[in-house]
């Protein structure tokens, strides 16, 4: 969330916050721009949330890319570094000495673009493009580093393990997956295949084969989900709507009959003027 006041973010954020279908489990400043950070109960956020009364939208946080602050390498955080002590970003060497102290300001040198005359850390390198490819690159997925070439490396064995995995699992799931889904005559797959088809497939025993059909399902049940939760508040609005609209006719009703009753009861005057008797209204003095 953002566009928040700076000064009233604090620990009584959770205070200011409601949400009306999901239950806020955390939320903290993030930074000094004025966001916030809330973890919510459920996977899938509200579009909207109120903060001290006021609808503030809610877009969805996700880590782009990682920079470890140890080795100054794409691709890997700081707790997972491989390396055991840090390098410095200056003249990427390891020394005793912090950053600003470097004994070796004079002759800066980039570890990982392996040429001297700019730092670690500066965005105008020549090789910052693939630096920043290999960063993002994390976001599906933690890569493993090998020596200083920032490269995503895969074992040997991993690779024999995961396709001889891969290819007895993807036979026992495709037979399962025959077993459950149902499909509708239009050639749909319905809402219940899809939830038991889930059901059949859990979390723990899921091979990287079938990940992508298991979270594509997933995203599926949830998508439907929220627009039956959508159709069934636009219903609940419209018959509230429905329900005012027939409120406010019988009230023009009784107030036509009422006016209708009070017409009947004047009394009348008959005045004869010249040869015609004529009905008017009741008698008034001039």
């Amino acid at each position: 969330m953002h566009g928040c006041d700076k000064e009233k973010l604090s620990a009584s954020l959770m205070n200011a916050l409601t949400a009306e279908s999901v239950k806020i489990l955390a939320a903290r400043p993030m930074g000094k721009c004025g966001s916030a950070l809330i973890s919510f109960e459920s996977s899938r956020p509200p579009r909207v949330i109120k903060y001290w009364g006021t609808l503030r939208k809610v877009i969805p946080f996700k880590i782009t890319s990682f920079v470890c602050y140890r080795c100054h390498g794409p691709g890997h955080k700081q707790d997972i570094c491989p390396k055991a002590v840090a390098v410095c970003p200056t003249c990427g060497t390891v020394h005793p000495e912090t950053p600003d102290e470097c004994p070796n300001k004079a002759k800066p040198f980039c570890a990982y673009c392996n040429e001297g005359g700019h730092l670690a850390t500066d965005p105008k390198r020549p090789k910052q493009e693939a630096f920043n490819r290999q960063a993002n690159t994390t976001s599906k997925g933690r890569s493993r580093i090998r020596n200083s070439e920032w490269r995503l490396t895969e074992t040997k064995s991993h690779q024999r393990t995961r396709k001889s995995s891969c290819t007895s699992s993807s036979l026992a799931r495709s037979t399962s997956l025959k077993e459950t889904t149902e499909v509708s005559q239009d050639g749909t797959c319905t809402s219940a295949a899809r939830k038991a088809t889930i059901s059949h497939m859990p979390s723990n025993t899921i091979t990287p084969c079938q990940g992508e059909i298991y979270q594509e399902l997933q995203e599926l049940a949830l998508e439907e989900n929220q627009a039956e939760r959508d159709y069934a508040s636009t219903m609940r609005h419209i018959q509230k709507q429905i329900s005012e609209l027939q409120k406010s006719l019988e009230t023009v009703k009784s107030q036509f009959a009422n006016q209708a009753k009070e017409r009947k009861q004047r009394p009348l005057v008959w005045q004869r003027r010249g040869t015609i008797a004529e009905r008017v209204g009741p008698h008034r003095d001039a």
